[in-house]
């Protein structure tokens, strides 16, 4: 991120897994995370919290779905509508999207897709719904000063147009900066 790279991330907190790759080859330095984030076995496995990691030396990773990894799905972009919105909570919108004009993307659960809601900065969220259920659903926590969260809270109306990238990210090489993050 520190280098222009469009990496995959949600709050830069290690909390959302969304920037987990496996580490192939340097070394990085574990700041404080959530424990659910990054078991001790994925740690073993080689996995990393990118947003989470300061480079001790040059490094190199992957994403997973990469070039070293067996993706599960095609990659897909789609276009959706908004076919439900509702307050979870006071915090969280409930968006349930439909798919327009091709099959239903295939995932598994827990698996992140790249979501651009209308007019809002683009960003990663988990799907919320069982994988065989025809639909897409996010869990939209809002938060202060959050540009895309504040618009899907006050702004977001059933049957506006979304777009939903389930690609993978290619290798990525990071230099040693100190100080600097991933």
């Amino acid at each position: 991120m520190d280098a222009g790279i469009d990496y995959p991330q949600g709050r830069r907190s290690g909390r959302c897994e969304a920037c987990k790759p496996r580490l192939i080859s340097g070394d990085v330095a574990l700041l404080e995370h959530t424990k659910f984030a990054l078991s001790p076995e994925e740690r073993t496995n080689g996995l990393i919290l990118a947003c989470r990691a300061q480079r001790q030396a040059d490094a190199c990773g992957a994403w997973l779905g990469g070039d070293d990894e067996t993706a599960e799905h095609p990659c897909q972009t789609l276009r959706c509508r908004v076919a439900q919105l509702e307050d979870a909570t006071r915090d969280i919108k409930r968006v349930v999207l439909e798919v327009v004009d091709v099959p239903p993307l295939a995932y598994s659960a827990g698996q992140y897709v790249r979501v651009t809601f209308p007019e809002a900065l683009t960003r990663d969220y988990s799907m919320a719904a069982c994988p065989d259920s025809g639909v897409l659903e996010f869990h939209v926590r809002r938060t202060g000063g959050g540009a895309t969260s504040e618009r899907v809270a006050m702004a977001l109306s059933l049957g506006d147009e979304v777009t939903v990238d389930g690609r993978t990210a290619p290798r990525f090489y990071a230099r040693n900066m100190p100080g600097r993050s991933w």
